[in-house]
């Protein structure tokens, strides 16, 4: 059984994975003290009758005293105990374990790991008299510091040539981990595995001289990473039975592109630019299983919902089907702040259902829980496409989304426009106070002045200042001059002329930012303006603001041309007082939140990013104008009543709008108790 992980980090599924190899080899070989010896090919050993491990000449074990009642001392049973422990876990390493990381200090940490679990079981040896310990194995190709996800070979058939060299290389590995004469081991390190690497590079002639230069730099011996990954190369294995791994979670976009840029030259089919580097390790790991091998991950549970996790579903779906998938929820990693999901894929050529089995563990409190209740009570995960993968918590979820999936049209299919907010890359002098708003204003020379300061000068709200039906404004404002703005009106004059002669005051205080405000990304043609964006108008028109992070949905209707800032988003065009009544509905929040969210956020947070939100299916107007009249009429009261009181007690309409959404759906009596009571406990 080969088992690999591919970001080994500090070796603890490794290490976990050797203790339930050892329990399972307990399992089928235990017989009191008397266990087999690991290094032996223990599988022609047996049990006879006088209950004397012997072979099937009738030999003896070779380290078993004979046996009569409790003959053995506690310390010669001590030492047989200690030594086959050792042993075992020791055969285990060699034949079992393989791990892979790029960070060097990681390496260090998995192999440290993996000696101590040895020590915990040290004995001495009989050849020294007792005098000396049994040496500890060699694992410099059993935990590697190389790149995993940059293969060597881009052609199966390009092993071929090299086979034969291959198999020396397994034999020098095989040596070099049991050794321990220092002479020797020196001899395959300095002179033996060199020269085995020669003949490799004479051999490798279809890659060209760089390629063979690459290869060439990398030593098992050294600490300095490979910026390549062979598993032949580097642990004599094809392929593995199991891979198994909690890979780094890191958005690939980030850093001007970075790890895009250097991963797309080797042609992944799951790789998008807003994806994460754990789809990379996905379709990697998929690819180094053998035929029936299991992968299971732990992750971000993104790749199961969000958009840019399609391509790997799709991948998934064609290579290795999903098995299983436990949600787990927030609060998994310390350092991480990500909702996780344990994802168990097999790889297989044979025809599939595409339907998982999955629990959902991330809705209920943490603690003891009984694991294996909640496997045997799973559910079904459709599989079927790369839409949304979704864990069902009973099948009359599945009734909900399907219903709502045959009567509603996906909200990218109405006439609407949905955008996020503005980023304006120095918020300390592009967002000011309405004191400062009023200091610009006052320093004006005259009114002609003061006029042209207040039309690029708009009122501002965050996300935070975004609630239900209302909003709370701050008496923040934003400096809007975007790019192209200065060019635009300044015809022949310069453009910091332009600004110093039209607009003195706002520059005056706009010059205290110059420094700052040239350095950052975010900016139009001059350091005044803010960052290129073609909506700057939709800002101005009647629009659906909602805050893109909430624990419930919270969509306000406003009419008083209120820019927002990146952590909200709006949507103007046709019905979206409708569009505001669905999505503010129980109805609109059940079905979002389980089927379009791309997964929660922290323990009770919700992501309402445009790319999910353009998914949920909306009944269309025609479906029933009288009841989309009367919602529109709602939200009218609703909006007006929080205008007048920001805590108005508008409970009575809310669930009169939540009534006719449910009808529009055609939720029965079942389902509609289904989503109040997922509901009442989501906001609680």
């Amino acid at each position: 059984l080969k088992i690999f992980d591919p970001a080994v980090g500090s070796g603890h599924f490794l290490v976990s994975a050797m203790n339930v190899l050892l329990k399972m080899w307990y399992d089928f070989f235990i017989d009191g003290f008397y266990k087999l010896h690991a290094d032996e090919a223990f599988d022609r050993y047996f049990i006879d009758d006088n209950g004397m491990f012997v072979n099937e000449k009738g030999q003896p074990y070779p380290y078993q005293r004979e046996r009569s009642g409790d003959s053995f001392t506690v310390s010669e049973k001590q030492q047989f105990v200690q030594k086959t422990l050792f042993e075992a876990k020791k055969y285990i390493i060699e034949h079992n374990l393989h791990g892979v990381d790029i960070n060097p200090n990681a390496v260090q940490i998995a192999k440290l790991r993996l000696w101590i679990e040895l020590l915990k079981n040290a004995y001495y040896t009989e050849e020294s008299g007792f005098t000396r310990m049994q040496t500890l194995p060699n694992l410099e190709f059993k935990i590697i510091c190389a790149d995993t996800l940059i293969p060597l070979f881009r052609e199966e058939k390009q092993r071929t040539f090299i086979e034969p060299l291959l198999d020396l290389l397994k034999e020098l590995m095989q040596e070099y981990y049991h050794t321990d004469d220092k002479k020797r081991k020196e001899e395959i390190r300095s002179s033996e595995y060199p020269k085995l690497m020669s003949l490799l590079e004479e051999s490798l002639s279809w890659f060209s001289g760089e390629e063979r230069k690459k290869i060439m730099s990398w030593s098992p011996f050294s600490d300095k990473p490979a910026d390549w990954f062979e598993p032949e190369f580097m642990f004599g294995i094809d392929k593995f039975d199991v891979v198994i791994t909690n890979p780094p979670y890191i958005q690939l976009k980030k850093n001007k592109g970075e790890l895009r840029k250097k991963y797309q030259p080797y042609h992944y089919e799951v790789l998008t630019g807003t994806g994460d580097i754990y789809l990379l390790f996905f379709e990697r790991g998929i690819k180094l299983l053998k035929e029936d091998g299991v992968l299971c991950y732990i992750t971000s549970d993104k790749w199961l919902r969000s958009n840019y996790g399609t391509k790997l579903r799709s991948f998934v779906i064609k290579n290795a089907p999903l098995q299983w998938v436990i949600d787990l929820g927030p609060d998994v990693f310390d350092s991480a702040t990500v909702d996780t999901a344990i994802a168990l894929l097999q790889k297989t050529t044979q025809q599939q259902t595409n339907n998982a089995k999955g629990v959902n563990l991330k809705e209920i409190k943490k603690g003891n829980i009984d694991l294996d209740a909640f496997l045997k009570d799973a559910k079904t995960v459709a599989c079927t496409s790369s839409d949304p993968w979704t864990i069902m918590a009973d099948n009359i979820e599945a009734n909900i989304k399907q219903k709502a999936e045959k009567i509603g049209k996906s909200l990218k299919e109405w006439n609407v426009k949905t955008n996020i907010g503005i980023n304006a890359g120095l918020n300390e002098a592009f967002i000011i106070t309405t004191e400062k708003y009023n200091k610009i204003l006052g320093n004006c020379r005259d009114n002609e002045e003061r006029s042209r300061t207040k039309e690029i000068i708009k009122p501002l709200l965050r996300g935070r200042d975004i609630y239900r039906y209302a909003c709370q404004w701050e008496g923040l404002w934003l400096i809007t001059m975007p790019a192209g703005w200065t060019n635009k009106n300044r015809e022949n004059a310069l453009a910091e002329d332009y600004m110093r002669s039209n607009f003195p005051s706002l520059m005056n205080y706009l010059f205290l930012y110059k420094e700052k405000a040239e350095k950052r990304y975010d900016k139009g043609d001059y350091w005044w303006e803010l960052r290129p964006c073609d909506y700057y108008d939709e800002f101005e028109k009647e629009k659906v603001i909602w805050s893109e992070i909430t624990s419930k949905p919270k969509f306000y209707y406003d009419i008083d041309a209120f820019y927002i800032d990146a952590t909200a988003l709006f949507m103007t065009g046709e019905h979206i007082k409708y569009l505001i009544g669905v999505f503010n509905s129980k109805a609109g929040e059940f079905v979002f939140k389980r089927f379009y969210a791309g997964g929660g956020l922290g323990k009770s947070g919700y992501r309402y990013k445009k790319v999910y939100l353009l998914q949920v299916p909306v009944p269309p107007v025609s479906t029933d104008p009288i009841a989309v009249q009367q919602i529109e009429e709602l939200v009218d009261k609703i909006t007006e009543q929080k205008k007048q009181n920001l805590n108005a007690d508008t409970s009575s309409l809310e669930k009169e709008i939540d009534q006719l959404v449910y009808k529009l759906y055609g939720f029965s009596s079942e389902e509609i108790a289904y989503v109040e009571t997922y509901c009442k406990a989501q906001n609680v």
